[in-house]
């Protein structure tokens, strides 16, 4: 049986985003936890967070940064700032929900939603060590779009999310060096895991009107 948490992350600009992901999956997927890390959110925002869900756990942290946004075309050159630290935590949060409560993690960005019950992708899910937003599936030119990450709670995978975490903070909390990691760490061990694209039901884009799991382009939909 399929034994997994939902993971998100948001901050104050994002609470109109995010409230779309967590009362869709509150109406179609309401048993099963969603963890939501909350960056420098008021006690009021969090506590809303906590009313769109039945059954969600709210990661509070709070931290410094040297500026608010930055220009995301820049990456790991635009380093230690509110935004870029949403888009790279996820990887070290993840970690953390595998080895102290030992189940599989379906990464969500905050500006995914669904449109209906998404039972027919746990098949899929259960047969996958990750599942990912992919570009470029080719094993020595692997891209993705990290905004939907399925990692199956194993030994191995523990492991690798666990130097996943690593090269992002090498590289620098920044717009997107956790998604440049996680491609350089999926090339790597390629032959090692069980690598599986989100099917088209499922695959998040926007032009596609079939898929379940849709993901936007953050604030612009506000």
């Amino acid at each position: 049986m399929l034994d997994f948490t939902f993971l998100t992350v948001t901050n104050s600009p994002f609470v109109p985003i995010v409230e779309k992901l967590l009362t869709t999956l509150n109406e179609y997927h309401p048993d099963i936890t969603v963890h939501v890390v909350c960056v420098n959110m008021t006690g009021e925002e969090i506590r809303y967070m906590r009313s769109l869900h039945k059954n969600i756990n709210t990661i509070a942290v709070r931290k410094k940064f040297k500026k608010f946004g930055g220009d995301r075309k820049l990456g790991p050159k635009d380093k230690d700032h509110e935004e870029g630290y949403c888009t790279s935590c996820r990887s070290w949060f993840m970690l953390d929900i595998m080895k102290k409560r030992n189940k599989s993690v379906f990464y969500l960005d905050a500006d995914v939603f669904l449109k209906g019950p998404i039972d027919d992708l746990f098949p899929s899910l259960e047969d996958a060590d990750f599942m990912i937003r992919s570009k470029n599936l080719d094993p020595k030119m692997f891209k993705c779009n990290a905004g939907m990450v399925w990692v199956k709670n194993t030994p191995l995978n523990r492991e690798l999310v666990t130097e996943w975490a690593k090269k992002t903070i090498n590289m620098g909390i920044s717009w997107r060096s956790n998604q440049w990691t996680l491609d350089e760490l999926i090339r790597e061990n390629w032959d090692r895991i069980k690598y599986r694209d989100f099917p088209l039901k499922f695959n998040g884009k926007t032009n596609n009107p079939e898929t379940i799991l849709v993901h936007m382009k953050g604030l612009k939909n506000v």
